[in-house]
């Protein structure tokens, strides 16, 4: 029995023996696992920070969005000139207008360092990712001005350069007639049925050209019907309510409707809707326009003896109040929060505000400087700043400030 009991406790022991042993090397398994496991992610990781590390930018980059060329060459000139830039070295990337912005901005989000674009509905979708720029350079800014590129309480862009939808009217045509420049749309209906003949036509614009349509229809939103009715439309289109509705219960119907009486009564000439930048100068240059719906940038295309025969002036508006909103398209500049240059980006769009750089870009672009002390170059310029600074809020043509796919 003793033989027998000290059998079962050795057997015992020798089973305890095999099991720690078993266990002794399943742990060593294991642990050799975890050191492979642990191995390949510290190796993951290093592969991530010298991807990180190849693939970040080596200079900040600026994007160009829908901006006009001259006003893109500009820009990129003084990127280059250390005055403005210092030591940094900008690159150029010019993102394809025919694609939504969002999207391009995701692609390059680790590049990009600074956007120029128009100010809208666009430029407001990257409010969450821009660095507001600072208020001593803001207020350089005429108030109206300086609102632009801001969504609530968040200010995410900085305005750089200002065209104008305008009025213009031949002052001779209007002399012979012997009418004055009309202050609201009831006038300028009775001023266009006095100036009317078989060589003259009262009302002219490019409605071939997409912006100058959509322009012309926002500007006749707003002063026939007041902001109000101008911001419910663009809501309507932001929120893609569909064509009819927005017919229905917006003033877009009676605007529409407006334009097809001009055109009836001959006011607006037949074929206006095929109408080129072209078309206007050869109207004009034989004095056969009385009044002219363009931008101020189209303007400056024009031969300069010719274009002085028109008068630019706020669009005649026929709602009352203090101020108004001016038809004024914005290019704003957006700092993106990219810390590996966002202060050398800083410095360069803070510099495009100074009054010098003001200057030099309006020149070269024909558009109006955003800063209230800069020197302007001719009499439209100083009356569109001085209209803006006067005007409750500037806004920019309908697609821009409803749809973020202009």
């Amino acid at each position: 029995m003793k033989n027998t009991k000290k059998t079962g406790k050795t057997t015992r022991g020798k089973t305890l023996q095999n099991h720690l042993k078993a266990g002794l090397k399943t742990l060593r398994s294991h642990k050799k696992i975890l050191f492979i496991v642990a191995g390949i992610l510290v190796a993951a990781f290093a592969a991530v920070i010298l991807f990180s590390i190849l693939t970040r930018p080596k200079i900040p980059v600026i994007a160009f969005y829908h901006v006009p060329k001259n006003v893109t060459e500009a820009i990129s000139t003084w990127s280059k000139n250390p005055e403005l830039t210092g030591t940094t070295q900008f690159s150029i990337l010019e993102l394809d207008d025919a694609l939504p912005l969002g999207p391009q901005l995701n692609k390059h989000k680790k590049g990009i360092s600074l956007l120029f674009a128009p100010s809208g509905q666009a430029t407001a979708a990257t409010a969450n990712s821009a660095a507001s720029p600072p208020e001593r350079i803001r207020r350089l800014l005429p108030t109206a001005v300086r609102n632009v590129g801001t969504s609530g309480r968040t200010v995410y862009a900085l305005p750089v350069l200002m065209d104008h939808f305008e009025f213009a009217y031949n002052k001779a045509i209007l002399s012979k007639a012997g009418v004055d420049e009309p202050k609201t749309i009831t006038e300028m209906i009775e001023v266009a049925n006095k100036v009317k003949s078989r060589r003259v036509w009262p009302f002219i614009v490019a409605g071939s050209q997409d912006d100058d349509l959509v322009l012309l229809v926002g500007t006749l939103m707003h002063a026939k019907y007041g902001l109000e009715a101008y911001q419910k439309l663009v809501a309507g289109m932001r929120s893609k309510t569909p064509f009819e509705e927005l017919l229905e219960y917006t003033e877009l119907d009676s605007v529409l409707e407006t334009l097809l009486t001009w055109r009836r009564s001959r006011l607006l000439h037949p074929q206006w809707l095929e109408m080129t930048h072209e078309d206007i100068e050869s109207f004009i240059r034989f004095d056969s326009a009385a009044m002219l719906f363009m931008r101020l940038s189209t303007r400056r295309e024009l031969d300069e003896k010719i274009a002085e025969k028109y008068e630019a002036a706020i669009f005649p508006n026929e709602v009352t109040a203090s101020s108004y909103p001016l038809t004024a398209p914005v290019y704003v500049g957006v700092r993106l929060r990219n810390e590996l240059f966002g202060d050398a980006a800083e410095a360069f769009l803070n510099n495009l505000v100074s009054e010098k750089v003001q200057t030099e870009l309006s020149k070269d672009t024909g558009l109006v400087p955003v800063n209230s002390k800069a020197p302007v170059q001719d009499r439209q310029a100083y009356d569109v700043r001085y209209w803006a600074a006067s005007s409750r809020l500037l806004v920019p043509d309908l697609v821009t400030a409803a749809i973020d796919d202009p």
